[in-house]
């Protein structure tokens, strides 16, 4: 939904939008001095990509006079900025935290239900401590 609504907005012959992964773009084809503006996926819903790989073509984007504004995990951002030569900025992202889950529970007994139940209520979790899920 995120891409439908930023080609309505940016449709025209300035921009170009793409909708891929990194593994399958050739940083290449982009024309000189462009803007890569992109949100890295991480957290507990979306996978990382493997930090070396997204540094390789981080890299090859950087050696063909591309600019990039990257969203991506603290951890990545501190082996990848320097390696590269990248300013790092840490930034308060509104929304949901990309490790805190939300389940409906039943407000009686903390079990999960369905949302629809009588007694059911939202309920936020570190993600891996919801109920129902098997500590190791």
């Amino acid at each position: 939904q995120a891409f439908r609504l930023a080609t309505r907005r940016l449709a025209d012959d300035r921009h170009t939008l793409v909708s891929a992964s990194f593994d399958d773009f050739d940083p290449n084809s982009l024309p000189a001095r462009s803007l890569l503006v992109s949100n890295v996926p991480f957290g507990v819903r979306f996978e990382q990509p493997p930090t070396d790989r997204l540094g390789r073509f981080l890299d090859a984007c950087l050696q063909g006079g591309t600019r990039l504004t990257l969203l991506m995990s603290r951890d990545q951002a501190k082996a990848i900025g320097p390696a590269l030569g990248l300013r790092v900025k840490n930034v308060l992202v509104l929304g949901q935290p990309a490790n805190i889950v939300y389940r409906s529970v039943d407000r009686r007994t903390g079990e999960i239900t369905e949302p629809s139940a009588p007694d059911a209520i939202r309920e936020s979790f570190i993600a891996g401590t919801e109920p129902g899920i098997a500590f190791q």
